[in-house]
């Protein structure tokens, strides 16, 4: 079985989903007005960074699932990975 990891990431929403509910809570937007803080980041959904999010994914899995139950994770070009299960 093949599994695209772009298909993985994007389904799942592995922790860029809880960062951005995070984010978006009432209690951080509300330090945006805070004048104290200077640098507060102004985040949209695409300033997620996807290559850190698949080698987190990536991560993941190897500890998860090891060799000893089949998977293995290659990276053929860019931020594609093609994911097997045997």
């Amino acid at each position: 079985m093949r599994i695209r990891m772009k298909h993985l990431v994007r389904r799942l929403y592995l922790r860029r989903d809880k960062i951005w509910h995070v984010y978006r809570s009432n209690e951080v937007q509300a330090k945006a007005k805070d004048k104290s803080i200077t640098n507060f980041p102004k985040l949209e959904p695409e300033d997620f960074d996807y290559e850190y999010i698949y080698k987190f994914v990536d991560e993941w899995i190897q500890k998860k699932y090891n060799d000893k139950l089949g998977f293995t994770i290659q990276k053929v070009d860019g931020l594609e990975y093609i994911c097997k299960a045997k």
